[in-house]
Parts: C-alpha cells; sequence; structure tokens
C-alpha cells in the first residue's frame, strides 16, 4: 500500500493534535505541543492551535493561542 504525504493543499505539512512545534518566542526558538485544533477563528478566517510549551523548569506549563502560520512542525 502506498502512503500518502501529510501536506495540505498549498504545500506545508498538516498539524495536528499531539504534534510537537517550534515558534519564535521573544528572540528564541520555544518548542511547544499541539493541545488543540481552534479552527479558522482567527482574523481574515486564520486557522488558530492551543499550545502547551515545553518548560523544563517546574511548574513552568504555559498555554496559549497562537495562528497557525506561525508555527513549524518539529520531529
Amino acid at each position: 500500500m502506498i502512503k500518502k504525504a501529510n501536506k495540505s493543499r498549498n504545500g506545508r505539512t498538516r498539524i495536528k493534535v499531539g504534534d510537537r512545534v517550534s515558534f519564535m518566542y521573544g528572540f528564541r526558538r520555544a518548542r511547544a505541543e499541539v493541545v488543540e485544533d481552534r479552527g479558522l477563528v482567527g482574523a481574515g478566517g486564520r486557522r488558530i492551535l492551543r499550545v502547551k510549551m515545553i518548560t523544563k523548569s517546574p511548574g513552568g506549563e504555559r498555554t496559549f493561542e497562537i495562528p497557525r502560520d506561525e508555527v513549524v512542525a518539529v520531529k
């Protein structure tokens, strides 16, 4: 069986709940896990993701929303 590539119509990798992503957080790249796909609710129909930032500090869990076009999938 041939596996279909996990790409969207615009050629970007699809991001789903549970995937790890990175994004610019100030002057550095931060990593996060996608917790929820909020859908096309952003300004101009942008897709919004709820992410949980991965931190090493205890009790440093941060959950917030970010536009899909500002994140990149990581392995």
